[in-house]
């Protein structure tokens, strides 16, 4: 079986600039619970970009780079577990991400380290007052983070993948 592992552009792609293009991207196509969020942020004067789920590479690693804030909005109440795949390119490229709390018990501490978690009724407000404010919240975030411990992490989110897909 081959597999596309989609965490090796995250190992092979840690770059940052200071000057950004977007202050917002949504990864996964748009619905109607994250157009509400984009439109939204678009209404308050934010830059807004909105990808498909097929971005991958060079490309979302220039998205990553232009990008202040990753938003994860899972595409359904039903479905609200964490997207993993969509947290680790930008925790590793130490962007900003805003992801909705899951209705799961989720206890993974790497990414609850690296990325807000709130109440879908708060993202609007959560990501306007990041943007705001975003040099402070960057340095929170990220004041604690441990490359080596992440890069354990990666290999364990690889190695667990492989395992699930066998």
């Amino acid at each position: 079986k081959f597999f596309y592992i989609p965490i090796y552009d995250s190992l092979n792609s840690k770059i940052k600039k200071k000057d950004y293009l977007y202050d917002v991207a949504f990864l996964g196509f748009l619905n109607e619970r994250r157009s509400y969020i984009a439109n939204g942020l678009k209404n308050m004067g934010h830059k807004i970009y909105i990808s498909d789920n097929h971005i991958w590479g060079d490309r979302k690693k220039n998205l990553m780079n232009n990008t202040k804030i990753i938003i994860d909005i899972p595409r359904s109440t039903e479905f609200n577990i964490p997207n993993v795949h969509r947290i680790v390119f930008p925790m590793y490229n130490k962007n900003m991400t805003i992801m909705e709390s899951p209705r799961v018990d989720f206890e993974d501490d790497i990414i609850k380290s690296y990325t807000i978690m709130c109440k879908y009724d708060e993202i609007l407000s959560k990501t306007d007052d990041i943007i705001k404010n975003y040099d402070k919240y960057l340095t929170d975030v990220y004041k604690d983070y441990d490359s080596d411990n992440t890069n354990m992490y990666y290999m364990k989110y690889i190695d667990s993948f492989l395992e699930d897909c066998v």
